[in-house]
């Protein structure tokens, strides 16, 4: 079998590639432009970054001389919290070990707090307490508020 000088080598005749579908160089305009524009962008982002800083920097001038003898300094309660993320975790643990613990609440009016499991058990082997009747029309009951 001898091959002719161009023939298509999978022995399909002249079957060839279509060179109408894709123009190589329009793909390669595109890459530079899309290239370009990306540069263009960050160039114009670094230069306004900069303009914004320096506008910053003239409307906030550095701290008064006091603040910087004392750089420590606080302002006077209430604040903000410096950690909420971190409080919040204190807490969620302060309440588990309050719900999954036994412990005295006050030792001398004999109050204590037990595990949650065990005030479900208890509550649902006696039951809620009763609440005793009032007269009609009598004014409800409020209890005093703690100070």
């Amino acid at each position: 079998m001898t091959e002719k000088r161009g023939a298509n080598p999978t022995g399909h005749g002249d079957v060839r590639h279509e060179s109408r579908d894709v123009d190589p160089r329009a793909v390669v305009r595109a890459i530079a432009l899309v290239s370009l524009v990306t540069v263009v962008t960050a160039g114009v982002v670094v230069i306004l970054l900069r303009v914004l800083a320096a506008r910053e920097a003239r409307q906030f001038p550095s701290p008064p001389p006091m603040a910087r003898q004392e750089p420590d300094r606080r302002p006077p309660e209430p604040r903000l919290q410096e950690s909420p993320v971190v409080d919040v975790e204190q807490l969620r643990k302060e309440e588990e070990e309050l719900l999954t613990t036994y412990g005295w609440i006050d030792h001398e009016a004999g109050i204590i707090h037990i595990h949650i499991d065990r005030a479900i058990d208890l509550l649902v082997e006696r039951g809620l307490p009763r609440v005793p009747s009032r007269p009609a029309g009598a004014p409800p009951v409020v209890p005093e508020a703690k100070r």
